[in-house]
């Protein structure tokens, strides 16, 4: 795994992205990974290691996460500079056709992207991610960052938190917790425990909570490639009502669900690789 990074203008001003990259040079495909709200490309790092037998597999950091936590305002917290910075990656290789997995937000830059006319994306996979997005979750994701420490004095009061407040990624073990929390957070020079991405992050999610439903519908209907949706059994996110109609309004759908799991699955452990990997292979349609 490399870490590299890529320079990019919006809205008329120079960026730089940051990615996690796995090169398979035996391989013409890529996959690209889509970190959800306050996550970043390091939850992709256990599915990244097992997907790079078949595929290049580039995880970017979004805009103000992990390495591209440098931004200006909360303007560049934007669905669509999320998307123009995906696209500068592909543009710098020159990426033909792509495969994309999406989580949560990651899911939504990842259906836009599949909408356009004449879209890269060859095979698309929404982790709890559909076509219609209650405002219940947005309320959520707000008070849950309302109510959660920003600073933890030592790693295992992180641990403790998240044990505790996250169980809507599904069923983990000791070691997938940790890795999960350390996945998520960075240690400041006092050696406390801190969420990283920029504080701008938190500030936003705060203030601009939707005031409505989103409906991607007409986003939907316009994508061609074939999709493979995942679904917690236990997600409001994504009810299985919406995946259903998913299903009858899109071309070649697949849903596949985790039990004991809500928003959104954590895809940490082999079932979850292996069913990623087959279905990308055509294996499983």
């Amino acid at each position: 795994m490399k870490i590299k990074s890529v320079d990019y203008s919006y809205a008329g001003v120079e960026r730089k992205i940051y990615y996690r990259f796995w090169e398979n040079r035996n391989s013409k495909r890529a996959l690209f990974c889509l970190h959800g709200v306050t996550r970043n490309s390091r939850d992709f790092i256990f599915l990244a290691e097992r997907l790079s037998e078949t595929h290049t597999v580039i995880c970017p950091d979004f805009p103000g996460r992990g390495l591209s936590r440098d931004v200006k305002s909360l303007d560049d917290l934007a669905l669509d500079h999320y998307e123009a910075s995906v696209v500068a990656i592909i543009n710098e290789y020159g990426f033909r056709s792509i495969d994309v997995l999406g989580t949560s937000m990651g899911g939504m830059v990842s259906i836009n992207l599949a909408s356009k006319n004449n879209s890269p994306i060859r095979r698309l996979i929404l982790n709890d991610l559909g076509a219609f997005v209650p405002l219940k979750i947005f309320q959520a994701i707000a008070v849950h960052e309302h109510d959660k420490p920003q600073l933890y004095p030592d790693f295992d009061t992180a641990l403790d938190f998240h044990k505790q407040n996250c169980a809507g990624f599904g069923p983990m073990n000791e070691e997938q917790w940790r890795e999960f929390t350390l996945a998520g957070m960075k240690q400041n020079d006092n050696g406390e425990y801190e969420y990283d991405y920029n504080p701008m992050v938190h500030e936003k999610i705060l203030s601009h909570t939707p005031k409505s439903d989103l409906d991607l519908w007409h986003l939907w209907e316009q994508i061609e490639s074939p999709v493979m949706i995942l679904r917690g059994s236990e997600s409001y996110a994504l009810t299985r009502e919406v995946a259903e109609e998913m299903q009858e309004r899109g071309g070649q759908v697949k849903l596949v669900e985790f039990e004991g799991t809500g928003h959104a699955p954590n895809l940490m452990n082999q079932g979850h690789a292996d069913i990623v990997r087959d279905w990308l292979s055509g294996n499983s349609d």
